[in-house]
């Protein structure tokens, strides 16, 4: 829901793909087990990207969604967008996102953020889900 935490979420999310993406969390549990050594050298071999330049696909572009591609693109990362009904087409303009259906957005994008209500499936899918064909 939009309001006052949504610098929050958008830091969270920038938070949690650069945590990723460098494996930091991995790295932690390493190096408390004592294998500093071996796992260092593995991410220097394995030349660990950080954000800077990835496409990263923002799935719900509201006020959320917005916020959190705005924080993105200040990380420098390219956005691209999926919204069935975009309602803020110049804040699209103003970072240079591209709208995309999900499967391209899903098939491009190097990282992938939701920000969509969770909704309950239709009454129609229910009722379907229920009988057998």
């Amino acid at each position: 829901m939009p309001g006052g935490s949504n610098g929050a979420v958008a830091e969270y999310a920038v938070t949690s793909a650069s945590l990723l993406l460098r494996r930091l969390a991995w790295a932690s549990a390493e190096i408390a087990k004592g294998n500093y050594a071996a796992f260092r050298a593995r991410m220097v071999a394995d030349n660990l990207a950080g954000l800077d330049g990835l496409l990263v696909g923002v799935v719900g572009f509201g006020t959320i969604g917005i916020a959190v591609a705005r924080a993105f693109r200040a990380a420098g990362c390219r956005i691209c967008f999926h919204d069935p009904a975009p309602r803020d087409t110049a804040a699209a303009q103003a970072l240079g996102a591209a709208a995309m259906t999900l499967d391209e957005l899903l098939a491009a994008a190097d990282v992938v953020t939701l920000h969509v209500p969770l909704l309950p499936r239709p009454r129609i899918a229910r009722r379907a889900a229920r009988w057998p064909a």
